[in-house]
């Protein structure tokens, strides 16, 4: 997986934009409404977006404080950022939560999520449990594990492709509406609902996927999936660990991905857990 070579131009002068700072106050440039860096964003990277679905950029500085900010001047100039759980955290340092994970092991249940286990599999679109998903997830490494931690990335669209010339009858089945939990979040009436995991809005096929938030949703509604519906999640669980399809890139610290979460689903490579510097990324989200 390489995008950092396409559209080498946009993102060099991306980057120069994002890089000037405010020499009087020593703090990063501060993007008003009509800057030269929002058009770009929105002319240039959000064209990057809609006909490839993601892109790289090496931010390159390998100091974590210029790379917390550039990451926040990218993350305002594309979008609005979203919270990410109950306390209404918008920029996350996901990295593997050690107690946790020797308190319950890898697997993951009600006491830990996906991006505090050191997990690898699992591909997914981030924020499934939300109303609407996010449209964009960037992700920043600040500190990659030693071993394992690679970016995996797929294009719903490519499964949908795949689905549809394999096993048509399967796809019928993802376009029904599922349980979902709202992990992460208040609990109340409305902690578990149903949702589509294909559609199609406005003509652009959308994609919204983590087994394991369906699962949970299953078994606290006492029920469960359906024969048929259990054999469209198995099958489409199959199709996403189809190496054909994935594109797979190990992050460096400085480096950032930009995804199209309405299609583009993720996931890692099973990591160690250091005993000193984890592994972090920095998570955004953006509507």
């Amino acid at each position: 997986m390489n995008k950092k070579s396409d559209y080498k131009n946009e993102l060099k002068i991306f980057l120069n934009e994002i890089k000037k700072f405010n020499k009087e106050k020593n703090k990063p440039l501060k993007i008003k409404k009509n800057s030269k860096i929002k058009n770009l964003a929105l002319k240039n990277l959000k064209k990057i977006l809609k006909k490839e679905n993601y892109f790289i950029i090496n931010l390159k500085t390998k100091i974590d404080k210029e790379i917390r900010e550039l990451t926040d001047i990218t993350a305002n100039a594309l979008g609005s950022k979203i919270s990410q759980n109950k306390k209404g955290e918008k920029t996350i340092t996901v990295t593997p939560n050690v107690k946790l994970i020797k308190n319950y092991g890898s697997r993951i249940n009600n006491e830990i999520r996906y991006h505090q286990s050191n997990l690898g599999g699992s591909l997914h679109t981030d924020g499934p449990q939300l109303n609407q998903t996010p449209n964009i997830l960037i992700m920043t490494c600040l500190n990659n594990s030693s071993k394992g931690g690679d970016s995996v990335l797929i294009n719903g669209k490519d499964i949908y492709n795949y689905i549809k010339k394999d096993n048509p009858k399967i796809l019928k089945n993802l376009f029904k509406k599922f349980y979902f939990e709202r992990r992460g979040f208040t609990l109340n009436s409305n902690y578990i609902f149903k949702s589509q995991i294909f559609k199609f809005k406005k003509r652009k096929l959308e994609f919204r996927y983590l087994r394991e938030y369906i699962d949970n949703a299953y078994k606290q509604k006492n029920t469960t999936p359906s024969k048929i519906e259990k054999k469209a999640l198995d099958y489409l669980d199959k199709c996403l660990r189809l190496k054909s399809l994935q594109k797979k890139y190990k992050l460096s610290k400085g480096e950032m991905v930009v995804i199209n979460n309405k299609i583009m689903a993720h996931g890692r490579t099973t990591f160690s857990v250091n005993k000193g510097n984890q592994r972090k990324i920095i998570r955004i989200w953006l509507k």
